[in-house]
This record gives structure tokens, C-alpha cells and sequence, in this order.
């Protein structure tokens, strides 16, 4: 019989955080993604999860663990104890556990998703990024999640696979969670996030959203308000 069990496994190079410049600070670590160049210099790993066993409920967990990458290990002297230290005072290892949610019972849609981060290397990551004048208050641990609700207003029509689903969601995200030893906390990386929204999902592949978010650290008097809007296909 079925378990209704969903397994992922993934061995891949990890973001990057020194090529020419150290890329990662206190606002966390979306900045040293890799694009057209990859920098392969140690494997990470990704695992995944997914549970369908109730109906309209899907959960899933997943872990991602290993150390960034760097260009200072290329061609690098093996024999050089101050090039090895250097090199590695360039990289930080990261360990994230997520966990994510998603209910629909007939027009409801609800979505939740609870990250949180390990980084450690931090403190030699920050001397090092403070000596090549660059943002030195990389924290050591990150938290973040959200909670989604949407209602599809087309539910109890016959709109041929069309949706139009007004939603609501709150977040809070924090890169300083905890710091290391050479940083205090920083309040403005702690952040809290309302977003209000429309989606029209025009058939199973394509959905066109709009929405406003209202975003506020722990430093800041009022909301800053952004306007997003994007056009979603799959294929």
C-alpha cells in the first residue's frame, strides 16, 4: 500500500561567499547566490520530505547543510598554513531546517512556512570581511516564517480551472537571531512583513499576481510600502 511518502536528496555546490569580495553581512546570506558562474570548492547536501497522507493537507520538512564556497581555494598552496587559514577564515558552514504547510478545503487556501539557520565560522568570517572593508556583522543563527490565507471568490462557479483568490499573509524574519562574540544584535535586521494580495490563476500553469507589501524592522517609525507585481508560468 501507499505511505503517501515524497523523498528528495540533492548534492550540489552551496552559495557563495568569497570571489572576489566577501559577499554575506548581517541582512543574512540571499546575496552570495550563485548565478552564471559556478564556484564548486566543497559539496553540500539538500533533503526533503513530503507527507500527503490526509486529504487537501501536505507537509513537508527539509535540511540543507554544508560549507559556502570560495575562489581563494583555487590554486591554492596546500604546504601554506597562513593561505589554508585565510581560505577558510573566507567560508562559514551552514545548516538550515525547514519545515512548510498547505490546506485547502474548498475555497480556503492556507500556507505556512518556519526556517531557521545555523552559521557557524562566523566570527572569523566577519574579521575577515571587516579587513577587506566589507560588512562584518554576519550573525549566527536566522529564524524566519510566514502564515498565508487566501479564498477563491470563482470557487462556486464554473470557470473552467480559473481562479481569483484575494490572500493575506504575515511574516516575521530575523538574520540576527543570535550573534557571535564580536557583534552585538542588531534590532534592524529583525523584521516584520504584512502582504495583501490578489492572484488570478488562469489554468493549471500560469497565474498573474499583484500585491502590497507593508514591511517594518525593530528600528523603523512606519511601514515601508512596495507594489509587486509578476506573471507565474510552469512548464
Amino acid at each position: 500500500p501507499s505511505i503517501s511518502l515524497k523523498y528528495q536528496a540533492y548534492v550540489m555546490n552551496g552559495i557563495s561567499t568569497y570571489t572576489d569580495k566577501p559577499t554575506i553581512g548581517g541582512s543574512g546570506i540571499r546575496k552570495a547566490r550563485q548565478k552564471s558562474t559556478a564556484i564548486v570548492s566543497s559539496p553540500n547536501i539538500s533533503l526533503k520530505a513530503e507527507y500527503f497522507g490526509l486529504k487537501n493537507l501536505q507537509l513537508g520538512v527539509a535540511l540543507y547543510a554544508g560549507k559556502t564556497q570560495s575562489t581563494l581555494y583555487d590554486n591554492m598552496d596546500r604546504k601554506s598554513l597562513s593561505a589554508l587559514a585565510k581560505a577558510d577564515s573566507s567560508v562559514v558552514n551552514l545548516t538550515m531546517i525547514g519545515i512548510d504547510a498547505k490546506y485547502r478545503l474548498k475555497a480556503l487556501q492556507l500556507k505556512g512556512q518556519f526556517y531557521y539557520s545555523w552559521i557557524s565560522n562566523t566570527n572569523q568570517y566577519n574579521q575577515f570581511a571587516a579587513a577587506k572593508g566589507k560588512l562584518n556583522d554576519l550573525g549566527s543563527e536566522t529564524l524566519g516564517w510566514y502564515a498565508e490565507v487566501g479564498y477563491n471568490v470563482f470557487s462556486h462557479l464554473d470557470m473552467n480551472q480559473k481562479e481569483l483568490t484575494p490572500f493575506v499573509r504575515i511574516e516575521q524574519y530575523n538574520t540576527h537571531q543570535n550573534v557571535g562574540s564580536l557583534i552585538s544584535m542588531n534590532p534592524k535586521y529583525n523584521n516584520t512583513a504584512y502582504t495583501v494580495g490578489l492572484g488570478f490563476k488562469l489554468n493549471r500553469n500560469a497565474v498573474v499576481k499583484a500585491d502590497v507589501l507593508f514591511l517594518k524592522s525593530k528600528v523603523d517609525q512606519e511601514y515601508a510600502k512596495t507594489f509587486n507585481a509578476g506573471i507565474g508560468i510552469i512548464f
